[in-house]
C-alpha cells in the first residue's frame, strides 16, 4: 500500500498481512525494519509475515517515510498514519499491539512505544527491540560515517546542534565517553508500563549496540519497568539470531492494561498530544514536558507533580479510576513560572464549589457545553490542592 498525503514530505508504503480465512477482530504485529531495509526485503529474508498470519494475526511492515530513517519524528509520523488508516479499515484488536524491530528497527520501535503512550495514538501491549539502535546521540559518536545523520534529509546535524532532536527520536542519552545517562531527557521512563524484551547477540560485530542494549535494559529497571532481557552466543548482525517462534509466543501472552492506581507514572512527553489518558499542550514544542501522575481512587485524589512546559493539562476523570460524582482532589506541583490550565473532561454538571489551597477559589469555569470544568493554576512555582466539590 501507499499513503500519499501523510502531513510529512514524504509518502509512505507499507506492506500489510492478512489472516487466513474470514476477517475477523485479531491482534497487529508491527515490524520496523533494519538500517537500509524495506518492507519486502522483510517479508523475503523473515518468517514473520507468515506465523503472525497463521496465528490469526495482522501485520504491517511500514517503510516510516525511507531506508534509512533511525526513527525520526516524521518518519514515526509517516508510520503513525499508516498504522491508523489500517485500523481504520481492518477489525484491529487496539489492545493487542505488538512491535518488533532490529538494529536501527529496534530503536524505532522502542521510541515509537516509548512517544505513543495512549490506547487511542496507538499505544502498543509489548515490544521487542533486537539489537536497537537506542540512543541515537551515542550511535553518532560512535559511528565512522555520520553523513546521513548530517544530512538535510535526516537531522541536518550533529547532536551538539539538534539535541533536542535527536533525543526524542532516542530512548535515552548515553555518553559515549563516560557510560552514564541523563537523567532528564530519558524516554525509556514513559515504558515503565509496557513489557519490553531486549534481545542481542553478544559477539555482534556492531559492538556499540549491545552496549545500548545492556544500558537500555539498566535503564529500564531503574524506572520500574518490566523488562526481559536475553543475550545468545551469536556473532552475526542479523535478524535471524533472534528465535521467531519464541518471540511471537512472548509476544501474544500481553493485553494493554490501564496503568495501575496507587502508583507513581512518570512521563516524559516530547510534543502536545496524549499521554496515558492524559492531553496536553506545551509551551515550547522544541522542549520536553515532564510529569508525574498518581492515581488514588479511595480517596478520589489524582496528583500531577513535577510538571514543566505545559500551558494545559487535561483528563477525564472516569478513565482513571475517579469519581466525577464525588469531591475530587487535584493536587498539582509545577516548576513553571507562568500557569498552567488545569482541566477535567467529561464532567455532566456544575461544581457546587471549587476550594485551592483550603480557600474559596474564583479562577475556574464551568462549560456545560463542552462538559468541562477549567482550574486556572497561577504562576506560582510549587504545589497546589484543588479541591472541586458535585
Amino acid at each position: 500500500m501507499t499513503l500519499a498525503s501523510t502531513g510529512t514530505d514524504w509518502e509512505e508504503e507499507f506492506l500489510i498481512g492478512l489472516p487466513e480465512g474470514q476477517v475477523r477482530r485479531a491482534p497487529m504485529l508491527v515490524l520496523f525494519h533494519g538500517y537500509g531495509e524495506t518492507p519486502e526485503q522483510l517479508l523475503d529474508n523473515t518468517d514473520y509475515f507468515a506465523k503472525a498470519r497463521n496465528r490469526g494475526w495482522y501485520v504491517v511492515a511500514p517503510l516510516g517515510a525511507h531506508k534509512y530513517n533511525f526513527g525520526i519524528e516524521y518518519a514515526q509520523r509517516n508510520i503513525e498514519q499508516a498504522l491508523n488508516w489500517v485500523a481504520s479499515v481492518l477489525p484491529i484488536d487496539v489492545e493487542r499491539l505488538y512491535g518488533i524491530g532490529f538494529s536501527m528497527g529496534g530503536g524505532a520501535a522502542t521510541s515509537y512505544a516509548a512517544r505513543h503512550q495512549d490506547r487511542y495514538s496507538g499505544r502498543l501491549a509489548a515490544v521487542v527491540n533486537h539489537t536497537g539502535t537506542t540512543s541515537l546521540t551515542h550511535g553518532y559518536a560512535l559511528s565512522s560515517d555520520t553523513t546521513l545523520f548530517d544530512s538535510e534529509m535526516m537531522f541536518g546535524g550533529s547532536p551538539d546542534t539538534y539535541a533536542f532532536d535527536y533525543l526524542r527520536a532516542s530512548t535515552f542519552d548515553l555518553d559515549p565517553v563516560t557510560g552514564t545517562i541523563d537523567q532528564e531527557t530519558d524516554m525509556v521512563r514513559n515504558l515503565a508500563s509496557t513489557p519490553i524484551r531486549t534481545f542481542a547477540a553478544l559477539s555482534d560485530p556492531v559492538a556499540y549496540l549491545v552496549t545500548q542494549c545492556d544500558q537500555f535494559d539498566s535503564q529500564l529497571a531503574l524506572r520500574g519497568g518490566a523488562g526481559d532481557s536475553l543475550r545468545s552466543a551469536d556473532t552475526v548482525h542479523d535478524w535471524n539470531t533472534m528465535d521467531e517462534d519464541d518471540t511471537l509466543d512472548w509476544l501474544s501472552q500481553y493485553k494493554l492494561g490501564m496503568p495501575a492506581p496507587f502508583q507513581n507514572h512518570e512521563i516524559l512527553a516530547d510534543r502536545p498530544g496524549r499521554w496515558h489518558g492524559f492531553s496536553i499542550l506545551t509551551r515550547d514544542e522544541e522542549q520536553f514536558a515532564p510529569f508525574l501522575y498518581h492515581v488514588d481512587p479511595r480517596s478520589n485524589r489524582l496528583y500531577v507533580l513535577g510538571a514543566k512546559n505545559m500551558r494545559s493539562i487535561s483528563v477525564n476523570p472516569t478513565l482513571i479510576g475517579l469519581n466525577p460524582d464525588r469531591a475530587m482532589e487535584f493536587v498539582f506541583g509545577s516548576s513553571d513560572i507562568e500557569g498552567t490550565t488545569l482541566i477535567l473532561r467529561g464532567i455532566t454538571h456544575s461544581p457546587i464549589d471549587v476550594e485551592r489551597n483550603e480557600r474559596g477559589a474564583t479562577q475556574w469555569m464551568y462549560q456545560p457545553s463542552l462538559g468541562r470544568v477549567l482550574l486556572a493554576e497561577p504562576s506560582t512555582v510549587g504545589v497546589s490542592s484543588w479541591r472541586i466539590h458535585f
